[in-house]
């Protein structure tokens, strides 16, 4: 009889279609819609009305705004601009003088070792003359992969150093 009762659900089962699920899920969401819409009470009413009133207020508070006041935010907005503009120009310059001087100070180094077709890798890392004595070994065989020259490099650094601390 169980399997008999199975076999009858089963059978059930099958015969659901998806168009079945569809309206079922359909049916559903219109009942709880119709809910929502039975939820609304006086209270909501009363806050969509204030905030009509809310938005009253404000077009009364925009129209109030004179053009003087607009012509004198305008020109202290201007001014900020101008300032902050100034201010990024003279940064951009100190930067891109400084990284000009230190890109050529790095150049001279390795054509004074014969190096400079690895410039390049120095470039590509963002590498300048003043990082070279915090390089590790390992830095090192990143940017100059031969032993001789990276061991030319690493002595001429070694000796920036010790001439830095003793002279």
């Amino acid at each position: 009889a169980d399997g008999a009762m199975r076999r009858e659900v089963v059978g059930d089962v099958r015969k659901v279609t998806m168009e079945d699920v569809q309206r079922e899920a359909a049916g559903d969401v219109r009942r709880e819609a119709a809910r929502d819409v039975r939820r609304v009470t006086m209270e909501d009413v009363r806050s969509v009305a204030a905030v009509e009133d809310v938005r009253r207020e404000a077009a009364e508070d925009v129209r109030r705004v004179t053009m003087e006041d607009v012509r004198r935010e305008t020109v202290d907005e201007l001014r900020r601009k101008a300032a902050q503009a100034m201010r990024e120009d003279a940064v951009g310059a100190i930067r891109e003088e400084s990284t000009i001087e230190d890109e050529d100070d790095l150049k001279g180094v390795l054509d004074q070792l014969g190096m400079n077709k690895y410039l390049g890798a120095f470039r590509e890392q963002d590498v300048k003359k003043m990082d070279l004595s915090v390089l590790r070994d390992e830095d090192f065989a990143v940017l100059v992969p031969e032993l001789g020259p990276r061991r030319r490099l690493q002595a001429w650094v070694k000796n920036l150093d010790s001439k830095t601390m003793h002279g």
